[in-house]
């Protein structure tokens, strides 16, 4: 690739430069590859792995990640090869919520594909490489904790952070606290190496009852769950309900607004973006209880 090509990909916004972090080796001063690391250390030299920030150049591939998934029917590969490209493209569709935190203007941004579980949402896990943490650091009053929590996530690699059979591990962000958007109650924050800084914004709110990574911590640590569907029929309340009337999911499926609770006959559109209109199938009667099983379908 000579330089004019390189500057028309970085013009074009394909390649950028941010700091996110590695796997550093602390002997071979260089970034490792997660299948280089092995129990925690370097696979050539031994030397215990870190995760390091570093800014590096970016290619950024999420430009192509449908049409990557799309051309995978075109070639002669094996189907097993295709699904774990399809898993490695990661592809997801899903929306931004905003928490705010308590006492201050900041809010905590968080990538969900199931914006409509925000009612269960009983507490928040940050990545421990997090920016909270050293903004929020006057603020925070287990911070020594925290900071001995972060050193020890360290010397994880993300395979390791995010294996699904492993204990799950954290630790409560005291003097911190963020705030439902929906419920407007205060929802403790809490950092843990299960989310990775790499994937979505760095932060999650967690739905224990509807997520088993989420569950597992809950139980071990005794937060809160709150169930929001039952045998695939959504259990809403009034609350609920008005407020997935006045979702716009970025995927351009619907946009309601200003319908109350009330009985909707079988087959009325709901509403309008200008593109697409939601119909419901179901007979829906006074708080709801079953549109949002046919909007699950867009989520």
């Amino acid at each position: 690739m000579d330089t004019m090509d390189i500057y028309s990909i970085i013009q074009k916004g394909l390649a950028y430069k941010t700091t996110m972090p590695i796997n550093f080796c602390t002997s071979c001063k260089v970034g490792l590859a997660n299948e280089e690391v092995v129990n925690g250390v370097c696979e050539r030299c031994g030397s215990p792995v870190i995760q390091k920030e570093k800014s590096e150049w970016m290619l950024k591939i999420t430009e192509y990640a449908q049409r990557l998934i799309d051309d995978l029917d075109n070639i002669d590969y094996l189907e097993k090869i295709k699904t774990q490209q399809r898993n490695w493209i990661g592809r997801s569709e899903g929306a931004e919520v905003k928490f705010k935190i308590k006492n201050s203007n900041e809010e905590l941004l968080v990538y969900t594909t199931r914006p409509d579980t925000l009612f269960g949402a009983t507490y928040m896990v940050i990545a421990p490489e997090h920016s909270l943490i050293k903004k929020f650091s006057d603020k925070i009053t287990n911070l020594n904790e925290i900071n001995e929590y972060q050193n020890k996530a360290a010397l994880k690699s993300d395979f390791e952070r995010y294996e699904i059979n492993k204990d799950k591990t954290g630790v409560e962000i005291k003097g911190l606290k963020a705030i439902n958007p929906l419920t407007k109650n205060e929802i403790p924050i809490w950092i843990s190496d299960y989310v990775l800084s790499s994937y979505g914004t760095g932060a999650i709110m967690a739905v224990p009852a509807h997520d088993s990574r989420d569950y597992e911590f809950a139980t071990k640590f005794e937060l809160p769950i709150i169930q929001v569907w039952w045998n695939g029929a959504y259990t809403l309340h009034l609350l609920y309900s008005r407020f997935l009337a006045q979702i716009t999911y970025d995927i351009g499926v619907v946009q309601l607004k200003g319908i109350h609770a009330k009985r909707i006959p079988h087959g009325m559109i709901l509403g309008t973006n200008g593109e697409k209109n939601v119909k419901i199938k179901r007979k829906c009667y006074k708080s709801w209880w079953y549109i949002v099983n046919e909007f699950g379908r867009y989520i």
